[in-house]
């Protein structure tokens, strides 16, 4: 027992012996981070940003320092933000460095410096022409951003007049925005006086009539933007119809030829299947009525009507289900999107990958009419895309059109697994930069695909189709519209030809972007 005793006490011995040890070398390898929040605009230092130095928190102060302790050495993420300003990794920043960085925790100094971006605000009056503010007037503010290289356009924000006709809409990232004025009725005429309907008609900031001849604001971080408005009530009319087959519910998106939507009251009474649109400004307008069935699927119709001088009356507006698109696929499973080209859908995406557990056979996508471009993104395991058609449509170079009342060819996707490889190498002077590897493939099917390099400058792409392809090195990709050839053709890349089972090596040189 005593010998035992001995054994266990001489093993506590040994073990504290390595623990102290561990412990000491811990000790020993932990450093103290600091550095600096700056205002990207200004380059003057923010005060109480909050920075996050790997698991640890903490405040800057008036200065914009920050110091953390007893941070362990190697790889770590510091992080800052703070209410009313943007990370430059969600935002192009011409002037400054993320607020984010990635570093190498060692002896020396581990300083860094970051840089937030202050929101920027767009602000104005709404006034009639003799310069007597208008309120309850809808303000839309729409910004131009890039979306997997693509350059799109979306709601960034949304404001009300108030009674001295004064708007402000903040929170807005620096970019370039367009500003425009929802229609509303001038005044609500009795229903007994034949006094004739006026409205406000929408206007694109400066009062243009269209988004083709609006003016965009480019706004800078930090700024305060002014679009002022000043308009004129117009003659309004009825549109008036009705709708066949008889459903307890409608629907109805009113949009001009640029896709910007217009606000209009509509009555619908579901036991006559008689509709009428009130407040309606001459101009060429786009209706599309919709009924969401209980089963998923719905109903649709869409009319053009040009609205002048009179009422439009007695439309014969006719529901019809929603086109379905078959979607086959051999050597799945397979993701198949189908992102239309439509102003008005801009960016919308239709179809998608299927839950686990769905039985094998065709997939069907309900889209409404239009110009789609059909994707099939990496589907991995081993898979790549073959071809992708529709009937006689080559969709790897064409877009599928699905026309009003159609049922489109199905769509057949082919996948095998004589996949390529491609291996590309990057020399950059400092290790530490982020530069991005660029793809893209010749096929209309695929879609650009980016990629960091890792620590030893290389990256590799697998399961890729055999085909063509043109591949770049970037110091950094933001506000880079790279899924824009015109854009693209402005840099030089280096084209491949990837045949089946193929491995290819590249070497590129970095193209640098801006401060990066």
């Amino acid at each position: 027992m005593l010998l035992v005793r001995m054994r266990l006490t001489r093993l506590f011995a040994i073990f504290f012996a390595f623990y102290s040890a561990a412990c000491s070398a811990q000790t020993a390898a932990r450093y103290t981070v600091s550095g600096t929040v700056l205002n990207s605009a200004t380059a003057e230092p923010i005060r109480r940003a909050l920075v996050a130095v790997g698991a640890s928190f903490v405040f800057t102060g008036a200065d914009g320092r920050f110091q953390v302790e007893g941070i362990p050495q190697g790889q770590i993420m510091i992080a800052a933000q703070k209410p009313g300003y943007f990370d430059c990794a969600n935002v192009f920043c011409s002037n400054g460095s993320p607020a984010r960085v990635t570093i190498n925790v060692q002896s020396g100094a581990n300083e860094v410096v970051l840089k937030l971006v202050p929101e920027s605000k767009i602000e104005g009056r709404v006034v009639d022409e003799e310069g007597e503010p208008i309120g309850d007037i809808q303000i839309q503010i729409q910004g131009e951003h890039i979306f997997n290289g693509q350059k799109q356009s979306r709601p960034d924000g949304n404001a009300v007049t108030d009674e001295n006709g004064s708007y402000r809409a903040e929170n807005l990232s620096p970019g370039t925005y367009t500003v425009r004025t929802m229609a509303r009725p001038a005044f609500w005429p009795d229903p007994g006086t034949p006094s004739p309907a006026q409205v406000y008609p929408q206007r694109f900031f400066p009062n243009a009539p269209d988004a083709a001849s609006a003016q965009q604001l480019d706004v800078t971080p930090g700024q305060v933007a002014i679009a002022d408005f000043a308009l004129t009530p117009a003659a309004a009319f009825r549109i008036t119809g009705t709708i066949a087959p008889a459903v307890p519910s409608l629907s109805l998106n009113v949009h001009d030829s640029d896709g910007a939507e217009m606000n209009a009251p509509l009555r619908f009474d579901p036991k006559s299947g008689k509709f009428s649109l009130s407040f309606v400004p001459t101009g060429i307008w786009n209706l599309e009525f919709t009924y969401n069935q209980a089963d998923g699927h719905s109903l649709y119709a869409a009319q053009t009507v040009t609205v002048d001088s009179h009422d439009v009356k007695d439309l014969r507006i006719a529901l019809q289900p929603l086109p379905s698109v078959s979607v086959n696929i051999v050597n799945g499973p397979a993701q198949i999107q189908l992102v239309s080209t439509d102003p008005r859908w801009e960016g919308g995406i239709f179809g998608g990958m299927d839950p686990p557990g769905t039985p094998e056979g065709p997939r069907v996508v309900i889209v409404p009419p239009g110009e789609y471009k059909v994707f099939v993104p990496a589907p991995g395991n081993d898979r790549c895309l073959v071809s992708l058609t529709s009937g006689n449509i080559d969709l790897t170079r064409e877009d599928l059109i699905v026309a009003p009342g159609s049922q489109p060819q199905p769509i057949n996707a082919i996948l095998q697994n004589d996949c390529a490889t491609l291996q590309v190498t990057v020399h950059q002077q400092n290790r530490n930069a982020q530069s991005t590897v660029l793809l893209i493939p010749a096929s209309r099917a695929m879609q650009p695909v980016t990629a960091q390099l890792d620590s030893t400058g290389s990256y590799v792409f697998t399961d890729l189709s055999p085909g063509d392809y043109e591949v770049y090195a970037f110091s950094g990709i933001d506000g880079l519209e790279y899924a824009n050839p015109d854009v693209m053709r402005d840099y030089s890349g280096q084209q491949i030809t990837l045949s089946p089972n193929q491995h290819v090596n590249v070497t590129l040189d970095v193209i640098a972007r801006g401060a990066n």
